[in-house]
């Protein structure tokens, strides 16, 4: 479980310091004993978030399995702290990173989220390259874990379903929001007939079958939402370690083939598909 140290969420990395790490891994059971002493944060951002690998040096009484290296992700996205907060606690060994602390401030507006930090046993997918097969069914089996476990879950019909929101039809309204100017942009470059196709879709979507199953919750499940290959972590040495899903910012209550679905039909071509 991703205990809750405080209802305040970190806005400034300059925020980040020893003693609020102290504090944090003190508070949640991760630090026995000692402090931390020193933090290097290498920051970054992404088209949501800023993000930080952040490396932790520790006073010489502390335990020697205190975590060194963490990763903070600052946003003003509520999703994926509710993830970590309330749907993998309720998992008994879920393919995602461990959280220290997760926080949403509904006044600022604003979350962090800290967990673990991977990169030296995991590897992220290939820029622009489709996984390889075997890499494949790595990510669909950790896909399968957490579609199996909350495949028509009796939680998915009262405080989980509540959380999470019609998330599905904001996703809708933007899509068709944005695609006049997608289509502006592309200019002669989309052809009048994959045009038609795009409008097409969008007019029909979603089915009105797939309404009434997600509105009747039945064969439904929790999905990721965003589960393109770059949302997985391969671990370098698949003998030792798991495959792990990151990025929970858009998980919803939907039907499972539409995560697979999205993950295969951004890379591949159709034969491979």
């Amino acid at each position: 479980m991703c205990p809750r140290r405080s209802f305040v969420a970190l806005t400034d990395l300059e925020q980040v310091t020893p003693a609020w790490l102290t504090e944090v891994l003190t508070s949640n059971g991760t630090l026995e004993r000692g402090a931390v002493v020193d933090v290097e944060k290498q920051g970054s951002s992404t088209n949501t978030a800023a993000v930080a690998r952040l490396r932790l040096d520790y006073s010489d009484d502390a335990p020697d399995d205190a975590p060194r290296r963490l990763f903070l992700k600052l946003s003003d996205r509520r999703r994926e702290v509710d993830f970590y907060r309330v749907i993998a606690p309720a998992m008994v060994r879920p393919p995602v990173l461990r959280c220290y602390d997760a926080v949403y401030s509904r006044e600022a507006a604003r979350s962090h989220l800290l967990v673990e930090d991977l990169a030296e046993t995991h590897l992220s997918a290939e820029e622009s390259l489709p996984p390889s097969t075997p890499r494949y069914e790595r990510l669909i089996d950790a896909l399968a874990g957490i579609h199996g476990h909350w495949w028509d879950h009796p939680r998915l019909k009262g405080d989980i379903r509540e959380l999470a929101g019609n998330i599905k039809q904001f996703v809708i309204q933007m899509v068709n929001n944005s695609f006049p100017a997608f289509a502006d942009f592309m200019g002669d470059r989309l052809s009048p007939e994959r045009r038609a196709i795009y409008e097409r879709v969008l007019a029909a979507w979603p089915l009105p079958d797939v309404g009434e199953r997600l509105a009747s919750g039945r064969g439904v499940t929790i999905t990721h939402g965003d589960a393109h290959p770059w949302n997985f972590l391969s671990p370098r040495d698949p003998a030792s370690d798991s495959v792990k899903i990151i990025d929970w910012a858009m998980w919803q209550v939907g039907i499972g083939t539409d995560d697979l679905a999205y993950m295969i039909a951004m890379h591949d071509f159709p034969d491979y598909r």
